[in-house]
């Protein structure tokens, strides 16, 4: 039986490197006063704690402090901008080191309001600087909701993130997310605002969008949907030509919800569990700063940093993963074109047997007391899916 680690809640606690980068980005202590009774790192990994689990802040370990003193340092520090401040920087130090992809891809995601969240005081917005009439709560099909809308970069990290209700619609959100995208340069100047290319799904096509970006000189990857397109047709010539569509870079949208899942490991993202907006926008913030330590302390190369791709790539004959593949089923007479399970899967095999003259798939046939060219007998089975009993 293997020995259970009784400290494995403070294992995704900073490590020494994690806050070897922090430390140089928070706020200088205050010359005056008493001095710190409890460490400014135990302090941190406390909340860090509670935004990953997700627990009320008076659960929160002892180990890190009391309770009231890490929600001590959450809140003034979120009134202040610091948390967002240290994002900023991070990303900062990203682009600096040359690690930072300009592929913007923009989408949201729905984060579904616990019990607790509820309960607000109404005058809020008015006390409480840059908090909205609606506490960005809102009703959709799942409930009560807030929506997170993101703009994310090859390597998964967020550049800017905005709240609303959870019934607001995507597409007239495009322009505030990319206004939203602000990374300091090393030397003296304007923050860089502009991605090299915007990708997007359907739900963001619209002209106002494509407008937008063409007056920016930002290349956009965003299908077209399909009324838009029979519209078009309709009107004849007078409709114009279409959007230009890249097929090949449009794969690279997948890095924004890959960023949404990294993000939502953290509980308290995943589940909205505070009853301000403001609150649960730093929560975010956090969520991204322990995103960006963990990813190689927060200048993480993108996988897909290609600027230029070739062509799809095409079915290639006696490739050994092919080969492969192929052999799992060829004692039993199958190919994988005949099973619908794994048709999806491996469509590099399908499309070289629907080719004109496709050779080298599928066994030569045999009885199962003979051999066909000094091969082993083989069972003949069904080439359908399942095989019959």
């Amino acid at each position: 039986m293997s020995r259970i680690d009784a400290d494995a809640g403070g294992r995704h606690d900073l490590t020494d490197a994690q806050w070897e980068l922090l430390s140089p980005l928070l706020p200088e202590p205050a010359s005056r006063g008493r001095p710190r009774q409890y460490g400014l790192r135990a302090l941190i990994n406390g909340v860090c704690w509670r935004v990953r689990v997700g627990a009320p802040w008076r659960d929160v370990p002892i180990r890190y402090g009391p309770w009231w003193r890490v929600y001590a340092l959450f809140r003034p520090w979120q009134a202040a901008g610091v948390w967002e401040r240290i994002e900023a920087e991070l990303v900062a130090m990203a682009d600096a080191s040359g690690r930072l992809d300009w592929r913007v891809s923009v989408d949201s995601t729905v984060c579904r309001v616990h019990v607790h969240a509820a309960g607000a005081r109404r005058d809020s917005p008015r006390t409480v600087d840059g908090e909205p009439d609606d506490h960005a709560l809102g009703v959709c099909r799942g409930g009560w909701s807030t929506k997170i809308h993101a703009a994310v970069g090859a390597g998964r990290g967020p550049l800017s993130m905005l709240l609303t209700a959870g019934q607001r619609a995507d597409c007239p959100m495009m322009i505030p997310v990319l206004e939203a995208i602000r990374v300091a340069r090393p030397a003296p100047g304007r923050p860089r605002r502009r991605p090299r290319r915007v990708l997007a799904d359907k739900a963001y096509s619209s002209q106002a969008n494509r407008a937008w970006l063409r007056a920016r000189h930002i290349r956009a990857t965003v299908p077209v949907k399909t009324d838009q397109a029979a519209h078009r047709r309709a009107r004849g010539s007078r409709g114009g030509r279409p959007p230009a569509f890249d097929a090949v870079a449009y794969e690279d949208r997948n890095a924004v919800e890959r960023g949404f899942s990294h993000l939502k490991h953290h509980r308290a993202l995943a589940t909205r569990y505070d009853k301000l907006a403001v609150r649960y926008r730093a929560t975010t913030h956090i969520a991204s700063i322990s995103w960006a330590t963990w990813a190689r302390h927060g200048v993480r190369r993108a996988k897909s940093s290609r600027t230029t791709r070739s062509a799809p790539r095409g079915p290639v004959p006696g490739r050994p993963v092919v080969r492969r593949h192929f052999e799992a089923f060829a004692p039993c007479g199958l190919w994988v074109a005949d099973i619908p399970p794994l048709r999806g899967r491996y469509p590099l095999l399908r499309a070289h047997h629907e080719r004109p003259g496709a050779r080298g798939l599928r066994p030569p046939t045999s009885t199962p007391g003979g051999s066909s060219a000094g091969r082993p007998p083989t069972v003949q089975c069904a080439p359908t899916w399942p095989p019959a009993p």
